[in-house]
C-alpha cells in the first residue's frame, strides 16, 4: 500500500503561486495523528506525530472558501483550496495545473442556484461559529461524545474505488501495487461500508473510521476548533479552468502525469512511515 498512500498524501505537498487575502476564519487543526488497521486477528497501528492538517473556512472577498494545509513535519507546507464562486465549485492545489470547476447548475438546472446558496450560507456561518457545524451534523452519544455515522452500499464504494484504481494504471508511482489483487479484494467485500466520526469535546480527540464487516481503518488524533485571522490563497485569474464534467483526453493525460510526478517525488514518505506494515 505504500505507493498509493504516498500518492494520496503527496497531493497536499506542492505549493502553487496563489495570491493572498486575509480574513477571519473558522479553523480546525488535526495533529498527533495515528492510523490503525483493525481485523479479527488484532490491530496494527502507525503514528504520524510530526504530521498535521489545518483547515480554515472563511469568505475572502465574499466568496465562501475552504482551505486545507498539510504539514509533513519536515518543513513542507501545502495548500489546497475549494471555493464557491456563484454557482460554481472551484478546486485548485499546488502541483496540479489549472483550476477544476463543477457548475452546480449543470448537475441540477432547476436547483443548482439554491444548492449554491445553501452551501454558501452554511460555509459563511461555520466561518464564524465552527462548533455549530459540528453540532448540526452529529448527535450526542452515550458517552457524551459527538457522533456521526453514514452507511454506504458496498457496490457504490467498490465502483468509486475502482475508478481510482483505473486512474493509477500505468503510473510509475503505483508500480508497486497489485491493482488486480486490489480489485479482487473490493469485489469480494459484500458488506456495506460504515463511515463514523466521533469527537470528544472535553478531550478534543477524534476518531474517523471506515468499517466493512469485521475490518476497519481508523484515523485518530487531536482536533481543535476555533476562530482566528487567516491568510487565504486566491486562485489566479490567469489559471486555465477545466470543467470536471467535460474533461477531454489531453486534460486527463496531463492530470495523470502531474499526479504521477507528485507521487514519485514523495513516495519516500510512505517508504519510511510504516504504512506498508499495517495494511
Amino acid at each position: 500500500m505504500k505507493r498509493m498512500a504516498a500518492l494520496a498524501l503527496a497531493l497536499w505537498m506542492m505549493l502553487a503561486p496563489w495570491a493572498m487575502a486575509e480574513e477571519s476564519a473558522g479553523t480546525l487543526r488535526l495533529d498527533q495523528l495515528s492510523l490503525s488497521h483493525v481485523t479479527p486477528a488484532g490491530t496494527r497501528r502507525v503514528d504520524f506525530w510530526g504530521i498535521s492538517l489545518f483547515f480554515a473556512l472563511g469568505t475572502p472577498n465574499g466568496m465562501p472558501t475552504l482551505q486545507g494545509t498539510f504539514d509533513n513535519g519536515q518543513g513542507q507546507l501545502v495548500d489546497a483550496v475549494v471555493q464557491l464562486v456563484d454557482s460554481e465549485i472551484q478546486f485548485s492545489m499546488g502541483g496540479i495545473s489549472g483550476i477544476y470547476a463543477l457548475d452546480l447548475n449543470a448537475l441540477s438546472p432547476e436547483g443548482g442556484a439554491l444548492i449554491a446558496q445553501t452551501v454558501g450560507g452554511v460555509m459563511a456561518l461555520t466561518a464564524t461559529h465552527p462548533e455549530l457545524l459540528l453540532r448540526s451534523v452529529t448527535q450526542e452519544a452515550e458517552d457524551g461524545s459527538r457522533l456521526f455515522q453514514l452507511t454506504l452500499p458496498a457496490q457504490s464504494v467498490a465502483g468509486a474505488t475502482q475508478g481510482l484504481l483505473t486512474m493509477g494504471e500505468g503510473m510509475e508511482s503505483a508500480d508497486d501495487l497489485d491493482l488486480d489483487a486490489l480489485r479482487a479484494r473490493l469485489e469480494a467485500g459484500q458488506e456495506d461500508v460504515v463511515i463514523s466520526f466521533r469527537y470528544s469535546e472535553s478531550a478534543q480527540t477524534f476518531t474517523l473510521s471506515l468499517a466493512q464487516g469485521e475490518e476497519a481503518v481508523e484515523l485518530s488524533g487531536l482536533l481543535a476548533m476555533g476562530t482566528e485571522p487567516m491568510i487565504f490563497v486566491e486562485n489566479s485569474p490567469e489559471e486555465v479552468k477545466y470543467d470536471l464534467l467535460n474533461l477531454d483526453a489531453a486534460t486527463l493525460a496531463q492530470l495523470r502525469d502531474e499526479l504521477d510526478m507528485i507521487g514519485i517525488k514523495f513516495a519516500h514518505f510512505a517508504d519510511g512511515s510504516g504504512l506498508d506494515n499495517i495494511m
